[in-house]
């Protein structure tokens, strides 16, 4: 059975999936991603075990100079045992996927510099849409959820909830610190997942990035040679013609489909990596700033190819006539 859309048809229900997605987005900023579907009570909390500092401090009666280098160390030394104190580049195609690789040493000291450390190398599928759930359980006054690796072993430290009271007012909750295994590493400079993988891995996920993004590059110079043609034959007068009716619409689906195979991929490569994921991930809300211009950009195109190609048939109709 052969589906024929007529044009008013593939536009409205293009529309209809734009704000559909638009709908999706703005429920999802609301609520972080959660269903409401119980009336909001009034939560309170008591906290027991909190654990200590993951990273001694720098003394606070040094001098500003010697502070500042105190801490700078500690900083090091922590990038380090987490394996993201860079060590090489990497490819980076948008929210989608990225390549790294970090320095890795587990008992570097305090006193070490960056010119003197022995370490070895880690290599990474970084997941730019993915980042730590700051508050999983949304208890305000509380630090934020934190990655670190002590004894080659990633931990995520975090806020659970132990017990819950019912009371005349609403909850009561006992929540407790702890530090829980996970498999995944993590960026904490630029808030993002990584997967250690082994360098051949590395070296053919580079190689497949660079010739999508290379052809992504010249697909949008494309886009641009069209856009321009368009503007040059209406400026010529030769509006409604076959070829600009095409451009609009390979402009204006060209622009919605970017976001929905984003978010594709995304979906697929939490899929794929499903073994490292726990629910102290969760997708990264800015996201959403680089999607929604390009949707809205490509409901003007769309509206734009609409309008032309009935202009368009109207003009037959009159060329018929005369």
């Amino acid at each position: 059975m052969k589906l024929n859309l007529s044009t008013n048809r593939l536009v409205n229900v293009t529309l209809i999936v734009v704000f559909a997605f638009l709908a999706a987005e703005a429920y999802y900023l609301l609520t972080n991603g959660r269903f409401i579907g119980q009336k909001r009570v009034e939560q309170t909390f008591t906290a027991e075990n909190v654990l200590p500092p993951i990273d001694s401090e720098a003394p606070d009666n040094l001098p500003y100079d010697q502070y500042q280098d105190a801490r700078q160390l500690v900083q090091i030394k922590r990038d380090l045992k987490n394996g993201e104190w860079l060590a090489g580049g990497g490819v980076k195609l948008g929210w989608t996927m990225a390549t790294a690789e970090g320095q890795f040493c587990d008992t570097c000291t305090i006193t070490h510099t960056a010119g003197r450390i022995r370490s070895s190398s880690q290599y990474y599928i970084k997941l730019p849409s993915f980042q730590l759930n700051p508050q999983p359980y949304g208890h305000v006054g509380l630090t934020d959820s934190k990655f670190h690796v002590e004894g080659g072993q990633a931990y995520v430290r975090k806020w659970i909830n132990d017990k819950v009271i019912q009371k005349s007012y609403g909850q009561h909750f006992t929540i407790r610190q702890v530090d829980e295994p996970v498999k995944f590493r993590y960026n904490t400079k630029e808030n993002c997942v990584m997967i250690p993988v082994s360098a051949a891995a590395k070296n053919i996920c580079n190689i497949i990035l660079m010739v999508i993004g290379v052809s992504l590059i010249v697909y949008i110079f494309y886009l641009a040679g069209a856009f321009l043609k368009f503007i040059i034959d209406v400026s010529k007068g030769l509006t409604f013609t076959t070829q600009n009716v095409s451009r609009l619409k390979l402009i204006a689906f060209s622009l919605l489909s970017y976001p929905l195979i984003t978010l594709l991929l995304v979906g697929l490569s939490r899929f794929v990596f499903s073994n490292y994921f726990t629910d102290d991930l969760m997708l990264n809300p800015a996201i959403w700033s680089g999607l929604w211009p390009l949707l809205i950009a490509g409901t003007v195109f769309l509206l734009l190819f609409k309008a032309f190609k009935q202009g368009q048939t109207l003009k037959l109709e009159n060329d018929l006539t005369v």
